[in-house]
């Protein structure tokens, strides 16, 4: 977990209130991290 993407790292911030919102931006930011994995 890492603050790599500041674009996740708004949406954490714009939906910590919501907690369906926290696993879509976790799973968000596990997919983009795969892919950054993934194309290097």
């Amino acid at each position: 977990m890492g603050g790599s993407f500041p674009i996740d790292r708004r949406r954490m911030q714009a939906m910590a209130g919501s907690h369906e919102g926290q696993v879509v931006v976790v799973t968000g930011a596990g997919k983009g991290i795969g892919r950054a994995i993934a194309e290097r």
